[in-house]
């Protein structure tokens, strides 16, 4: 058998990552005045909850888009089955009429 051989792992450096801020609040001033840290965080979930349904808002958006085209398809090809029911419809009524001025027909 042969060794196999690792290659010693190289670390890139990354030089354009986003360093994270430091929070809008420190500690000592949550425990100074915990009110404003909790109005901080109710605001921060709000912003969440308007993000979140706005995104379902616009999930569902496209789901009834996707149903509108659908039920379209579907009224066309009902109005085109209608219409050759209407135009079959109409000319065996003249042929029965026809049949029946000839005498072909007893009434």
């Amino acid at each position: 058998m042969s060794e196999t051989t690792k290659k010693p792992r190289t670390t890139k450096k990354i030089t354009n990552a986003k360093v994270p801020g430091p929070l809008p609040i420190s500690f000592e001033q949550f425990s100074k005045d915990p009110w404003k840290a909790v109005q901080f965080l109710l605001l921060i979930g709000m912003v969440y909850l308007w993000q979140d349904n706005k995104r379902n808002y616009e999930k569902q958006i496209e789901l009834k888009d996707k149903k509108i085209e659908q039920l379209e398809s579907q009224k066309e090809f009902t109005y085109h089955g209608w219409k050759k029911s209407d135009s079959s419809l109409a000319s065996a009524n003249s042929y029965i009429e026809v049949l029946t001025t000839l005498g072909k027909i007893p009434k």
